[in-house]
């Protein structure tokens, strides 16, 4: 897959309409410290924001081979490091210069990274170098010095160093957050808490903590900015406050003099016209539109049984109106094939930046490299592809890094010097299974045993199994690394990866084979707009279940269940699974008594199977998912709802979340 500069390709203008994207969000944020300059405060949320925009513009560019449009986003990169440590002034002339270089970065893009007929790009450089150049002197008095524990202060990085002092410089108070969350929920209980303190002050610092020997718990210090105690804590927070002693902290510091250089006003004869030649439809004006189709479905749907009634009454004066009918219900399903075709994406899109990402990695870390690719024609749903980007990346970034031996290592295993790396993609039934694979050395489960005794995560002596140590690889902080290196070892990634797919209604599954290398499987459903829906009976309630996380329906009789441990359980074919009563595991009041079911519908993820019972089952039809709001945002095993065309509203299954619950509940079998 040989890269050329100027390849218009799908693939290609995706990226540029990215880059215009992140320039529409620079300018926005550029134009935000426009009434912060000059002040003392320097707005921390703000400029990271901007911080992170032009880091990615940087890996964007570069991917593209615009080599000057990533040259000057790094310098950019570097002079917003600064302002955001507190070592250069965040003043007028600062904000000109990065004005300045944005506009130049603009007509960069526009020229596809050619820098013929632009303003030079030495000056622009040099102004950025001066500002990156001038320094701030220290304060005239010096500031109390919190007495922060060992294991808090040890751990603080310069970022979040000059934060602690710009809370202390501001007359603010410090206090000492401790949380305790189950494993299981930690996640969203964890990102739940951080919102909450965002609102009352600045979270400083996020560092995770020695525990109380508990084998189901994670621990977290939170270090947060304010003016008051937080309020409205979980029972399973902790806060103190910090106290000071009087002597000198770093702190922040004051515009040193000096004026920036000028540059020429871009040259405007360069067009601003698009290059991408594409439109970025917001996803949310689709969904309503598919919000909107699925409306005409169901006034459809009602419509056409009333045809039906009358054609019953008479045949011969209803016949006309049989064909308006059909003739409305042919368009109405081609207008919602067509909204479903926009959302729809070849996976195509994400190979072309894989690939530019293997070649680059393979040169940066002098590796031989192999990437091959399968099933680009899969499509998926344009915001599935944008969400999983990023984890893609990350399992790539891994495969090299923790995966593929160095060509000496490789040799001395008998393997040829060039690494592999595979990734597939194809259709199975209503989902879409992603593959990557690699062939280097596979997981050290031992060493993974070993990382997890020496962080706490294992009480006392017991031994994790296989699928225990893997699991743990997904956890947050959790790296085999010993050392941080340019791609991975900052326990920064498959725990993102996790987090992103199980959003997204996916599932993802591990496997590995020392010597031989490793494999990550992503199953992803094809759309999260419109889904096919079966609707089933049980427990004296309607439900949905979303068609893609069915394997099979099997008829049943009460004689073909069988109880272990308490647990009702199916065997299928010599494979036992358990089964669940939806109104026992939404906690109904009362549960249905004495109620047999007619059918269990079987569904799994990887290597685990549920099944659901019900008395009834409807039928299938494609609905538009309509989310429950915030408040239902805890509920496990929910993950919508829609609405039927004879005006009713259903919930819908998270098949994924009920596994997740019944298994964790000690489910044999799953």
């Amino acid at each position: 897959m040989p890269f050329q500069d100027h390849d218009h390709s799908r693939g290609i203008r995706e990226s540029l309409a990215e880059v215009e994207e992140i320039l529409e969000h620079l300018a926005l944020g550029v134009a935000g410290l426009v009434q912060a300059a000059g002040n003392d405060v320097v707005p921390p949320d703000l400029i990271n924001a901007i911080f992170r925009d032009a880091h990615s513009l940087k890996g964007v560019a570069g991917m593209l081979g615009y080599t000057s449009v990533s040259g000057l986003a790094h310098r950019v990169e570097t002079l917003l490091d600064r302002l955001r440590l507190g070592k250069t002034p965040l003043d007028h002339q600062t904000v000109e210069v990065l004005e300045a270089a944005l506009d130049q970065l603009s007509l960069l893009v526009r020229t596809s990274g050619s820098e013929e007929g632009l303003p030079s790009m030495t000056l622009i450089l040099e102004r950025i170098n001066f500002c990156c150049a001038r320094t701030v002197t220290p304060p005239s008095h010096p500031l109390p010095q919190p007495l922060l524990p060992e294991r808090i202060s040890a751990t603080l990085n310069d970022l979040e160093k000059y934060r602690l002092a710009e809370t202390v410089r501001g007359g603010g108070r410090l206090f000492l957050l401790h949380a305790s969350f189950l494993l299981e929920s930690f996640d969203r209980e964890i990102e739940s808490l951080i919102d909450l303190l965002k609102a009352q002050g600045e979270v400083i610092s996020t560092i995770p903590a020695p525990g109380y020997d508990r084998e189901d718990a994670i621990d977290f210090d939170i270090l947060l900015g304010g003016d008051e105690p937080p309020k409205a804590l979980p029972t399973c927070v902790t806060c103190e406050e910090i106290p000071f002693a009087e002597r000198a902290v770093s702190a922040p510091q004051q515009p040193g003099r000096g004026d920036v250089p000028g540059t020429p006003s871009p040259d405007r004869r360069v067009s601003d016209r698009s290059v991408s030649g594409m439109v970025r439809v917001d996803i949310r004006a689709l969904d309503e539109l598919i919000a909107l189709v699925g409306e005409l479905v169901a006034a459809h749907s009602s419509l056409r049984d009333e045809v039906e009634q009358a054609r019953r009454v008479n045949p011969t004066s209803a016949a006309a109106l049989v064909k308006r009918a059909e003739r409305v219900g042919k368009k109405v399903k081609e207008l919602q094939q067509g909204i479903m075709e926009i959302r729809l994406v070849p996976v195509q899109t994400l190979y072309d930046k894989l690939a530019r990402i293997v070649r680059r990695i393979a040169a940066d870390e002098g590796r031989k490299l192999e990437l091959e690719l399968g099933g680009g024609e899969t499509r998926l749903d344009k915001q599935i592809i944008e969400d999983i980007s990023d984890p893609l990346m990350h399992l790539v970034r891994n495969a090299v890094d923790h995966g593929i031996e160095a060509p000496e290592e490789r040799r001395s295993a008998g393997k040829g010097e060039t690494g592999k790396i595979t990734i597939t993609a194809g259709q199975k039934g209503n989902l879409v299974v992603i593959q990557v694979a690699d062939d280097g050395r596979g997981i050290d489960l031992a060493k993974v045993r070993r990382q997890a005794a020496v962080r706490g995560m294992v009480a006392g002596s017991r031994e994790l199994t296989d699928r225990e140590a893997l699991e743990l690889i997904f956890e947050p902080g959790f790296s085999t690394r010993d050392a941080v290196s340019e791609l991975s070892g900052r326990g920064v990634g498959m725990d993102v990866v996790k987090s992103a797919i199980t959003a997204l209604s996916g599932s993802l599954a591990l496997e590995t084979e020392p010597g031989c290398g490793s494999r990550v499987s992503i199953a992803l459903p094809i759309t999260l707009a419109i889904i096919r829906t079966l609707i089933i009976e049980a427990g004296g309630e309607s439900y949905g279940l979303p068609v893609s996380a069915i394997q099979e329906t099997v008829a049943v009789t009460a004689e073909e269940l069988f109880t272990r441990e308490g647990s009702e359980f199916l065997t299928v074919r010599e494979q036992s699974f358990p089964l669940v009563r939806l109104d026992r595991f939404f906690g109904l009041t009362p549960p249905l008594q004495g109620v047999t079911p007619g059918y269990v519908v079987v569904t799994g993820a990887a290597s685990r199977r549920v099944g659901i019972m019900a008395e009834e089952i409807r039928g299938q039809h494609d609905l538009v998912l309509k989310s429950l709001g915030e408040p239902f945002h805890g509920v496990r095993g929910i993950a919508g709802a829609v609405e039927l065309s004879d005006d009713r509203t259903i919930l819908v299954l998270d098949p994924l979340a009920i596994i997740d619950e019944v298994c964790r509940g000690g489910g044999r079998g799953c």
